[in-house]
């Protein structure tokens, strides 16, 4: 089964892949007027054929706080999975990524948890507890809130269940924090992304919507714990 759909129909979107829809960008299609309509595909095989519903995080990988050693190449995983959204013509873009690859400077004041699997770190996340990845940011954390930054997975290791992993670890750092609500931030042409949180409880919350300084809309999620 398929349908189409609009970038800016986050309601429907998240009813969709809800129900168990995937994206699908060779149904993709443009219309006279510039919109781009996104397609969605819903294999009706029984569930338990399913190869979505089979995905199990490989016992050869760890979810983990990652240590000093591993912060370099962590970084360069974390990086390769941006890089496809970096916009070539925005000189804010490279600061952007290297910023993403310098885990050493934030994990002082973060928490930074990683995918590592055979010893090798394939991706990582970032979890604002108590403070923000940018000391000096405008916008403090609330006390109940935790805000997670800066998922990425190598592109390589997709689709074996680390993304999902590695939130539900940010989920289970926040309660034991005492916090009550995790929030985030992603972009309208992160599909994949947004069918993780929206499949894991997020909800769209339009009250955090804000605007990079390249112009970029990135939306805001908020989970309530």
């Amino acid at each position: 089964m398929t349908l189409r759909t609009t970038g800016f129909m986050d309601v429907a979107r998240g009813m969709y892949e809800r129900m168990g829809f995937h994206r699908d960008p060779t149904l993709d299609y443009l219309v006279d007027d510039g919109d781009l309509l996104i397609g969605y595909r819903l294999s009706l095989a029984p569930r338990s054929c399913r190869p979505d519903r089979l995905l199990a995080l490989d016992p050869s990988m760890e979810i983990r706080e990652l240590r000093p050693e591993e912060y370099e190449e962590a970084g360069r995983a974390t990086v390769a999975a941006w890089a496809e959204y970096a916009h070539p013509d925005d000189p804010e873009s490279r600061p952007y990524l290297q910023r993403i690859a310098d885990i050493r400077d934030r994990a002082g004041h973060t928490l930074v948890l990683g995918a590592v699997e055979d010893g090798r770190a394939i991706g990582s996340v970032t979890l604002e507890l108590d403070a923000k990845v940018e000391p000096d940011s405008p916008r403090p954390l609330a006390p109940d809130t935790a805000n997670v930054r800066m998922l990425g997975i190598h592109p390589s290791a997709r689709r074996r269940g680390a993304g999902r992993a590695l939130m539900e670890a940010c989920l289970e750092r926040a309660r034991a924090s005492g916090k009550r609500t995790v929030t985030l931030h992603t972009e309208h042409e992160m599909h994949a992304a947004q069918a993780l949180y929206w499949s894991m409880g997020f909800v769209r919350d339009a009250g955090l919507d804000r605007v990079a300084d390249d112009g970029t809309v990135l939306l805001g999620f908020r989970l309530d714990l």
